[in-house]
């Protein structure tokens, strides 16, 4: 954070354009909806609020949630809208997630532990970062429409992800095609 605010500084100093637009999220909600998590820099909508979220007038009805628009696509490889993301961020998981108070520090997720270490890969001659996870044992794949759980996520699930996005074709934004996660799986040298 004493980074980011340097840098602001130094923004701000010289000026370097004028934005003539700044975003800012607003989020309404009825009051009789508890177990909100106001998630620093992101607000209600996040994976707190809907693993805890209920209706305080009669907790069996579900809680109805609007997003920005129509989603595009639903297809995880290829979609890179935010409205697309508002569906598709409630069905995947990652390993690892942000703490909703404080973003700079992380926590478990799907993965219950890791370890961050080095390794040398004699290949290249270089020493490289390796990050062991321990996966919990209470993540399932469910069906859709019925909820029914389908198996255990387990080790070989996510490197079957990592190896099948790293086989997608390079990204080219202008062309519109690739899989635009690649960049989080192209450094990944054995599972």
């Amino acid at each position: 954070m004493q980074y980011a605010k340097l840098v602001q500084g130094v923004y701000t100093e010289h000026s370097f354009e004028v934005p003539v637009c700044s975003i800012k999220s607003h989020f309404a909600y009825r009051k009789n909806i508890a177990g909100i998590a106001n998630e620093e820099g992101y607000g209600i909508d996040n994976p707190y609020t809907f693993l805890n979220a209920y209706r305080t007038d009669d907790p069996e009805q579900p809680t109805r949630v609007g997003i920005i628009g129509e989603p595009g696509s639903l297809n995880i490889l290829y979609s890179s809208y935010l409205r697309d993301y508002q569906c598709l961020d409630k069905i995947y998981a990652g390993l690892i997630n942000h703490n909703p108070y404080n973003n700079v520090k992380v926590q478990p997720w799907a993965a219950q532990d890791w370890q961050v270490d080095t390794w040398y890969d004699p290949e290249v001659e270089e020493e490289k970062t390796v990050v062991d996870y321990w996966f919990r044992k209470d993540v399932y794949w469910v069906k859709p429409v019925t909820g029914d759980l389908d198996g255990q996520f387990t080790a070989k699930d996510y490197e079957f992800t990592c190896h099948y996005i790293y086989d997608q074709y390079p990204f080219v934004p202008e062309a519109g095609i690739g899989c635009p996660h690649l960049d989080k799986f192209e450094d990944i040298h054995h599972i």
